[in-house]
């Protein structure tokens, strides 16, 4: 008589991971964390496929629950219920994602107690005001403490894209790249204009950094900004690769890797490439660098402008001030600081 073969099953935990890019990149010092603590449990992260393909390039977890649109949170219930998971870590904020894990039956619910949730979560964590002015990246970090993480500093998180991929990346750039610096351009942001520096002003700083540097110029963004940037590739007309709409999540990364410099609004691009190492010159209008600064070697260029943080998707008034006024000499600036920046690393002695 014995249990031979009846092996004690390991504790679950499931993740609720976040819906964007950059919210995803801000999290994974958390999701490292929680890895270090939980070391005897099974780790799964829900979320969208793009951004587990990102996840498990980053974080050794033990299985991704892939979601999208078409997923009704119904399905999304059965799929956590069926799951039998011990404990659930809500990163989003949002009541749906607190309302999924209680009705999926899973004992314990771990996230902000905000959007009128609280009474749905067994662990419910209180919020550092605003006014603190916490990184993102450290307000998920104290989901993870509250279970019990006792680190003083986030993990080191490393992205390590495949050869298959980076192999790739390197047959798009072509060996002409390496006479000059590849600069990187990023237009776009899915959170709203409020976000996107002018296109034209772009188009400024890439034909000077061109003219100045002989750098050659990639544009980069989702099928949604294709549009808009093909525009961008038309004006450049010559020394530019346009890759708009034509990489899924992986090579958008290989590609970043590349770059000598990335330009980016405040963006999943934005926080992508500094996760990567990759120099970036970070263009904010109504949102907050002191929240949502990239993670990575960067430099910000912001306006000094009253109304900015306001964090609207829209300007309230149409001004849009806070994009307006800073100028491509702002920024041009800025990049030829840090190519100059890494020229020196370059050279410089291990």
């Amino acid at each position: 008589m014995g249990g031979r073969g009846l092996e004690q099953r390991r504790p679950r935990t499931v993740v609720i991971g976040t819906n964007w890019l950059g919210d995803t990149i801000m999290s994974l010092p958390a999701l490292a964390a929680l890895r270090e603590h939980l070391r005897g449990d099974e780790i799964h992260v829900e979320a969208p496929r793009p951004l587990g393909v990102l996840i498990r390039l980053a974080i050794p977890v033990d299985g991704i629950l892939e979601r999208d649109e078409r997923l009704s949170t119904a399905r999304r219930i059965r799929r956590l219920r069926q799951g039998g998971y011990d404990r659930a870590v809500l990163f989003p904020n949002s009541f749906r994602a607190a309302w999924i894990a209680w009705c999926a039956h899973i004992p314990r619910r771990c996230g902000y107690a905000g959007q009128w949730r609280g009474w749905l979560l067994s662990d419910p964590v209180r919020r550092a005001k605003p006014s603190q002015g916490m990184h993102h990246s450290e307000s998920y970090l104290e989901i993870v403490r509250s279970l019990g993480w006792s680190g003083s500093r986030p993990p080191r998180v490393r992205l390590t894209i495949r050869e298959e991929s980076l192999r790739w990346a390197r047959e798009v750039v072509g060996d002409e790249a390496r006479a000059g610096p590849l600069v990187g351009l990023c237009p776009g942001a899915a959170y709203g204009p409020a976000k996107r520096w002018g296109a034209s002003r772009f188009v400024e700083v890439a034909s000077a950094l061109r003219d100045r540097h002989g750098a050659r110029i990639m544009l980069m963004g989702s099928a949604q900004e294709a549009g808009f940037i093909r525009g961008m590739a038309a004006t450049l007309d010559r020394g530019v690769l346009d890759m708009s709409g034509r990489t899924d999540s992986e090579q958008l990364a290989a590609l970043l890797a590349l770059c000598d410099l990335v330009i980016s609004n405040d963006s999943g691009a934005m926080h992508l490439a500094a996760l990567l190492g990759t120099p970036v010159v970070a263009l904010f209008g109504s949102t907050d660098p002191s929240a949502t600064a990239p993670m990575g070697p960067h430099r910000i260029v912001k306006a000094s402008v009253q109304c900015s943080p306001c964090l609207k998707r829209k300007c309230l008034d149409g001004s849009y001030r806070c994009l307006e006024a800073i100028t491509p000499a702002h920024v041009l600036a800025a990049a030829e600081a840090m190519l100059k920046e890494a020229v020196s690393r370059q050279g410089s002695p291990p």
